[in-house]
């Protein structure tokens, strides 16, 4: 733990308004920043992770490890350029706070991911495999580089060309799984479903399992095997009518659903599908009445053609609600300003790849502004509360600069991506310790010519933790048959609550 005096040093600039009521200022502006980080992680970055998937044809849990876990995590990324960087360190706070973020992906977002995905996630465990042995060599890596409490050029080298092996293994992938734990040929649905582009989801397996279905609205529509129905990237699906305050605009008050057509559509008038049910055989009707309250109501839209609203009508439209007016006033400075400087790429405009490429560069430099503040407002409160600033980087800051990993990993679940979901959360932490911390260190090792000194015996202590913790999170999944349910996650709350409430008696030197 940092000695008393460089704590009071660090807090000697507070004025006197800060220390009479301040604190409420402080509590407002870090709600308000991880608001902020949740509207634009939801409206823009897993948009444009959605398209970028889509275009390079990626695994689910291949883009959960890489895209989703680099561009969500870029608050931690920041916080520890912030730390080591923009400002010469005493003592780094961004290792503690990455370390602190670790266990709260691996913790938090991997038992979120399952308690509000509205289903059992199934997990394939070989990409939980891969993920947890570059994770537990990133631990390793980490231990060695500040096992002496100081972080050197070698050091920083080392932890970088480490996260550029990982990100390189990723393209030989699918040809090490094929070479070493190919598959079975004969694939559940739900394995064939997760093979097919990011954002295509589970409802298709419905459809496409029955070669002919006829629906009716008063008169007769056939759909064929290969017409697929599936949610739009960007949209959750209808029946996601809970948690409002997990989805956008957009996911919260209209959903947008397409149907391919790569055989032609027999259809009438009426446009909807009502009464999915009728006319099937007894194996298919359960899954067909499920898809039918899913997709009641909805109509049929031609692919390519997405109904969003204009451009900027969700800066100028207030919903017509009393709560949604109300969120739409409080949010409307962050969509406004959002609205205005990064392009959404969910619209035909910037749907190429230029400007699907610029709203995931755009969210993400947004993402590294707002944790800056995290990390100056959650400091400032730390120092009125008397909360020592390691603590503050293992818990408060850590659990606001992984929001946008949270987020992200909570959509895709819900989604059914439980595989992506979960890489996310392990990618994550993977890109946290070896380039998050690498990077900084590495600039930091070159622009001031010292090492970074870094709180060893604590980090001893964390690192351990990081450890015990993934090894009690295999054991889980292991235990639950791979299964994400609802007590397994449970499980994993209580563990972070653990966490949490050890963190902070080793804080106040009472353990």
């Amino acid at each position: 733990m940092k000695d008393s005096s460089s704590e009071s040093n660090s807090c000697a600039d507070l004025e006197e308004w800060e220390t009479n009521g301040g604190i409420a200022l402080y509590i407002f502006g870090l709600g308000y920043i991880f608001v902020a980080l949740a509207i634009i992680a939801d409206d823009y970055f897993v948009s444009s992770l959605e398209k970028i998937s889509e275009a390079l044809e990626l695994s689910p849990d291949v883009a959960g490890a890489t895209f989703m876990a680099a561009g969500s995590s870029a608050p931690e990324l920041f916080v520890s350029l912030a730390d080591n960087v923009f400002k010469k360190p005493a003592e780094s706070l961004g290792v503690g706070t990455i370390v602190g973020s670790a266990i709260f992906n691996i913790l938090i977002i991997i038992s979120l991911s399952g308690l509000l995905s509205g289903q059992v996630l199934a997990l394939d465990w070989r990409p939980m495999l891969r993920d947890s042995l570059w994770y537990t060599w990133s631990i390793i890596v980490l231990a060695f580089a500040v096992w002496d409490g100081y972080i050197d050029v070698l050091d920083s080298v080392i932890m970088v060309c480490s996260y550029a092996s990982y990100i390189a293994y990723m393209g030989f992938n699918e040809k090490v799984v094929n070479c070493c734990c190919k598959r079975p040929e004969l694939e559940s649905i739900q394995d064939q479903d997760e093979k097919k582009p990011v954002m295509e989801t589970k409802t298709d397996s419905i459809i496409t399992s029955i070669p002919e279905v006829v629906v009716t609205t008063g008169e007769e529509h056939s759909l064929q095997e290969d017409h697929h129905l599936h949610n739009h990237p960007g949209f959750l699906a209808e029946q996601d009518k809970v948690n409002p305050i997990l989805r956008s605009k957009y996911r919260m008050f209209q959903s947008h659903q397409l149907l391919e057509h790569t055989d032609e559509l027999v259809d009438n008038e009426a446009g909807n599908i009502t009464n999915a049910t009728e006319k099937v055989n007894t194996k298919a009707a359960s899954p067909l009445r499920s898809a039918q309250e899913q997709f009641s109501d909805m109509p049929i839209v031609n692919k390519g053609v997405e109904e969003l609203p204009k451009y900027f009508d969700d800066v100028l439209v207030p919903p017509a609600s009393i709560l949604g007016r109300l969120w739409f006033a409080f949010t409307w400075p962050i969509v406004a300003l959002a609205r205005v400087t990064i392009p959404d790429c969910r619209y035909s405009a910037f749907s190429t790849a230029p400007g699907y490429s610029a709203t995931f560069l755009i969210s993400i430099a947004w993402i590294g502004v707002l944790s800056h503040y995290t990390v100056v407002f959650g400091t400032k409160f730390g120092c009125i509360t008397g909360i020592p600033s390691a603590l503050m980087g293992l818990t408060i800051i850590a659990a606001g600069t992984s929001i946008p990993d949270a987020l992200s990993s909570i959509l895709v679940a819900r989604d059914g991506h439980g595989d992506m979901a979960v890489s996310n959360a392990l990618g994550s932490n993977v890109f946290d310790i070896l380039f998050g911390l690498g990077l900084p260190f590495l600039l930091s090792n070159l622009i001031y010519s010292e090492t970074v000194p870094v709180s060893g015996d604590d980090l001893d202590v964390s690192i351990a933790i990081l450890f015990a913790v993934l090894l009690l999170v295999v054991a889980v999944l292991i235990s639950s048959r791979w299964k994400l349910y609802p007590l397994a996650c449970g499980f994993l709350l209580v563990l972070y609550a653990v966490y949490v409430v050890f963190s902070y008696l080793r804080g106040l030197d009472m353990i």
